[in-house]
């Protein structure tokens, strides 16, 4: 993930929410219409490779190194409460999904819609959080399904998405970013056939039991030494050859709003329709 070359002192290839499908693109000259959008979501990941840590005996994350694999697990929590279940809102525009105007709110395609669960799970062969390492052409963006449920869960979605990268709000690659972009393909459910763009914020954490707060989680902290690691230029394109392990992600807090360590903006979930 290269798209910014620095993340808060360390840019991680990385994730959340992902698809090997690639959003369909309206055709030229097709109108785009904002078919709804997601926010107040916040969630726990964990990323775990098949490569065995010597030392812990316990698999990596995602790290600074190549050739590693990485599979990412995300499950909503709330964001404000411990084991609350606030899992955040969507909000569809009404009258998009038929002529019909009885059915939209019927099949839950019309107004807002509080999310009753919300999970991803992602994978790619090959992928480090090390963006200075801009040679490797044999990294795979991370990339999977993500599935919510509304009303209770009578009301499913299922998407497919990738993580293009992080973000570079001010235009300049040599600034830090910990918010990461990505698109996908509402593949059934609610608004299938939409495509969907994210913004959320990536934050590498660790368990600490004396965290009784909701920043950056209950029960967790910043892992701060994991994300510096990841800027080690030893493990750039300028020494491929380098296997020594600076960082070690194999957990992330992930959201929208503002980023919990630069305070830039994450937009959340949008959905839109190409009317042909």
């Amino acid at each position: 993930m290269r798209k910014s070359s620095k993340f808060f002192g360390a840019a991680i290839s990385a994730v959340m929410l992902t698809g090997v499908f690639a959003a369909v693109a309206p055709s030229a000259g097709a109108v785009v219409t904002s078919a709804g959008s997601c926010s107040g979501m916040k969630g726990l990941g964990t990323l775990k490779s098949t490569s065995i840590d010597p030392v812990s005996l316990k698999p990596y994350g995602i790290t600074d190194v190549n050739n590693k694999d990485v599979a990412v697990s995300v499950k909503g929590v709330d964001k404000t409460v411990n084991k609350g279940t606030n899992y955040g809102t969507c909000t569809y525009a009404g009258g998009l999904s038929t002529p019909d105007g009885q059915k939209p709110p019927a099949k839950g395609y019309s107004g807002n819609k509080p999310i009753f669960k919300w999970s991803s799970k992602l994978f790619s062969p090959e992928a480090d959080c090390n963006t200075l390492d801009t040679t490797d052409l044999t990294e795979w963006p991370i990339n999977g399904a993500f599935a919510l449920q509304y009303d209770a869960g009578l009301n499913k979605q299922s998407v497919a998405v990738t993580v293009d990268g992080f973000t570079d709000p001010d235009n300049d690659a040599n600034t830090p970013s910990d918010v990461v972009e990505g698109r996908g393909l509402v593949t059934k459910g609610v608004a299938a056939g939409a495509d969907m763009k994210f913004e959320v914020y990536f934050e590498p954490a660790l368990k600490d039991k004396l965290q009784t707060g909701p920043t950056p989680y209950f029960g967790y902290n910043f892992d701060l030494a994991a994300a510096v690691g990841c800027t080690d230029p030893t493990d750039s394109g300028a020494d491929p050859g380098n296997t020594a392990v600076n960082a070690n992600i194999t957990t992330v807090v992930i959201g929208d709003g503002t980023s919990l360590l630069l305070g830039l903006p994450a937009s959340g979930l949008s959905f839109s329709i190409g009317t042909p």
